[in-house]
């Protein structure tokens, strides 16, 4: 995905989507008080929605390609 503020990507490895968004929530939250420490905070539930609706998913193995994850964007 990429932030919605200034288009930074913002890439994880994982072996599940539950992995992936535990490791997506870490990497939003840093980037947003690191990059955009004057903008305010999400909640954990505004975040969420933040990296489901922007995210992607890359197959293994699948060189670049992206494809939406079953039930919704990723």
């Amino acid at each position: 995905m990429k932030c919605p503020v200034c288009a930074h990507p913002l890439e994880v490895e994982a072996a599940s989507e539950d992995e992936a968004m535990t490791k997506m929530m870490e990497m939003a939250k840093s980037h947003m008080s690191s990059v955009h420490p004057d903008m305010e905070m999400k909640t954990d539930e505004e975040m969420h929605q933040m990296v489901m609706d922007g995210w992607t998913k890359t197959e293994a193995g699948a060189a670049a390609e992206e494809t939406p994850a079953a039930g919704g964007a990723m």
